[in-house]
C-alpha cells in the first residue's frame, strides 16, 4: 500500500471513530439539572416523563410520596420505549436518598422495558435514579419514558381541555406541576389541550398550570375521593401578547392594517388576524393578487 493511501485510509478510520460522537448529540431533556437525589425531580402517580441520557454519565433521578397501605402500598417503577442504544438501570433508594433499597437490569443487557415492583413499608419521599447500564453511552437513541405507579390503588382522576382564553383553541406543551406531601410533581401533559391527572384519594394538591407565552394559571386546591372521576375542568390561559385582529370590510380574508383591535377575546365578527390589505374597499385587491405581466 502506498504511502497516500494509507493516509487516506488511516483518516477515513479516525473519522469513522470520532464521527459518530458528533452525530449522536442531543438535546439535555426537559427535567435536567437533576443529576442527583438533591435535584431529583417530582413524578405525578401514573404520568409519563421522557428522558434521556444526553452527556456521558448522564443520571436522571425523580421523587415520589409513597403511602404504606396494606396492598395498595405497591408500587411499580417501569422504563419503556427506550432507545435503541438505551439500556437503562433502575435504582429505588430509601426516603435519605442514600440507601439503595432495590435495583434491577435485564440480565442480557438489551434495549428493552425495565419494571420495579416493590411494597412500600412506610410514608414518605422515595428517590428513583435512572442511569445507562455503560455511562460512556449518550446521545440519540438513549431516550426513554419512565412512570411511577400505584398499584391496587383507589386513585381519582380529575380531567378536562386547556385552551387559550382568547381564542378558545386547544393549547399544547403545557406544564403540569401537582404539590402534596411537600413534593412538587411535574410533567408536561403529552396530549393538545386535553389533560388527566391521577390523584390519591382524600390528598390536597396545589395544581398550577405553565405555558410559552402565557400567564401562569394560579395554583389551585383539589381533592379527589377515592375512584371519583371530576370532568369538565377546563383551564384558560390568558396569552402575554393578546392577539391583535385586523377590519376587513371587504370581506375577501385580509384586513386594513390601519384598522385593528388588540383584545382578549375570540375573532370579533367583521375582523381577521391577517393584515395587509391596501384596498379594504375592493375584495379584488389583496396580498395574493397576482398582478398580469
Amino acid at each position: 500500500m502506498s504511502r497516500l493511501k494509507f493516509r487516506i485510509f488511516l483518516a477515513v478510520c479516525v473519522y469513522c471513530l470520532i464521527f459518530p460522537y458528533f452525530a449522536l448529540a442531543i438535546q439535555p431533556d426537559a427535567y435536567e439539572e437533576d443529576n442527583s437525589f438533591s435535584y431529583a425531580s417530582g413524578i405525578l402517580n401514573a404520568t409519563v416523563q421522557h428522558h434521556n441520557f444526553h452527556a456521558a454519565g448522564d443520571q436522571d433521578w425523580v421523587k415520589f410520596y409513597a403511602f404504606n397501605e396494606n396492598d395498595e402500598g405497591r408500587y411499580m417503577i417501569t422504563a419503556t420505549n427506550v432507545g435503541s442504544r438505551c439500556n437503562v438501570v433502575i435504582e429505588l433508594y430509601d426516603t435519605d436518598g442514600v440507601t439503595l433499597i432495590e435495583e434491577w437490569d435485564d440480565p442480557l443487557k438489551g434495549t428493552i422495558d425495565e419494571t420495579i415492583t416493590w411494597k412500600c413499608n412506610k410514608n414518605g419521599i422515595y428517590y428513583v435514579k435512572i442511569r445507562h447500564f455503560d455511562p460512556g453511552v449518550f446521545g440519540d437513541g438513549t431516550e426513554y419514558d419512565l412512570k411511577v405507579t400505584r398499584v391496587g390503588g383507589n386513585d381519582g382522576i380529575i380531567k378536562g381541555v386547556i385552551k387559550d382564553k382568547c381564542s378558545s383553541q386547544k393549547i399544547s406543551g403545557v406544564k403540569i406541576t401537582a404539590t402534596a406531601n411537600g413534593v412538587s410533581s411535574t410533567f408536561i401533559n403529552p396530549f393538545v389541550g386535553d389533560y388527566m391527572i391521577s390523584l390519591i384519594p382524600n390528598t390536597t394538591y396545589s395544581v398550577k398550570f405553565e405555558a410559552a407565552g402565557y400567564e401562569t394559571f394560579p395554583a389551585q386546591n383539589v381533592s379527589v375521593k377515592p375512584l371519583q372521576e371530576i370532568s369538565g375542568v377546563d383551564i384558560y390561559l390568558t396569552p402575554l401578547i393578546p392577539p391583535v385582529y385586523y377590519r376587513d370590510s371587504d370581506g375577501d380574508g385580509y384586513g386594513d392594517p390601519k384598522t385593528s383591535i388588540q383584545v382578549c377575546i375570540s375573532l370579533p365578527q367583521g375582523y381577521v388576524t391577517k393584515s395587509g390589505d391596501c384596498n379594504d374597499a375592493d375584495p379584488a385587491i389583496h396580498p395574493t393578487l397576482s398582478l398580469p405581466g
